[in-house]
Order: structure tokens, then sequence, then C-alpha cells
């Protein structure tokens, strides 16, 4: 078995009550429709717990769908736990990359030195409602879409979807 170290490149932290879509009652989602086992508080010391005897030696915490609309209070939040915690020390922030306001949105993210990149779940499935995070299949070809990515590219910022 492998005793090297370890960076963890996706994770999830969560207070319940920052986290509407875990306490709202259970519906087809694209990860599937059982997730009550997810509903309570998972936090730093919950996720060292799991990591075990693993040599994990960095983390990156991946947006989780923080309470609409005050999407940069997840990475306020996760700032403060890297800050007290030193986990995670990386932040995959959330915004919608066709919003109107998408440039001052990730100035906020940028304002943390742990936030690295933006993600917008672009999923589309023709067959499946519940496998769709956008209205229609050609949504990353939208001029609002594509004004997004240069407002990432201006900051040096990565996408990831």
């Amino acid at each position: 078995m492998y005793g090297g170290l370890i960076i963890d490149t996706h994770h999830h932290l969560w207070e319940v009550r920052h986290y509407p879509w875990l306490t709202a009652p259970p519906s087809p989602k694209i990860f599937g429709g059982a997730y009550e086992p997810l509903r309570h508080d998972y936090l730093i010391d919950d996720l060292r717990a799991d990591f075990g005897a693993i040599n994990v030696v960095k983390s990156l915490h991946v947006q989780a769908h923080f309470n609409p609309p005050d999407h940069v209070g997840e990475t306020r939040w996760l700032q403060s736990v890297a800050d007290a915690h030193g986990y995670p020390h990386g932040i995959v922030g959330y915004a919608a990359m066709d919003e109107p306001g998408i440039g001052a949105t990730l100035d906020a993210h940028m304002q943390f030195d742990n936030f690295r990149v933006i993600r917008d779940v672009v999923a589309w499935h023709p067959g499946n409602a519940a496998w769709r995070m956008v209205a229609r299949p050609d949504h990353c070809l939208s001029p609002a879409f594509r004004k997004g990515l240069e407002e990432l590219e201006a900051r040096g910022l990565h996408f990831e979807l």
C-alpha cells in the first residue's frame, strides 16, 4: 500500500444551516436522490478523522452549493476554517459564469488567500432532467457564459466544471 504524501483534491465541508439543499425535501439530484446520510455538519475535525493514518498534507475544498445568493460566503467561511486549522489549503468557489456581475463576484472571492478556482456545474443531459444543471445543451456557447470565461482569464483564474 502507498505510504507517501497525499493531496486530497476534492472534498467538502459544511454546516448544514448554510446549505439549503441539505435540509430541503429529498429530490432527484445529479448525484442521486438518497442523500439523507449527508444531512449533518461535516467539519474539519470530521475530515481529519476520515483521513485517519493516511498522510494527507494538503487539501482542496470544492464548492458545495452554499446558501444562495451569498456564494462568496462559502469562500469566506472556508478561509476562516483554514486560518484556524490549516485546512483546506485551496478553495474552489462558486460563480454562475453567465451572471452579469461575475467580475465583482470573482473579485470578492479573490480577497481570500486560499481561493484558487471557480466551479460552475454546467451539466446537461438530454434524457434525465435530474442531471441538468443548465437550461439548454449549448449553455457554454452563450455570449454571457463566454464573457464569464473572459473575466476569469483577465484575473488569471481557472474554471472547473
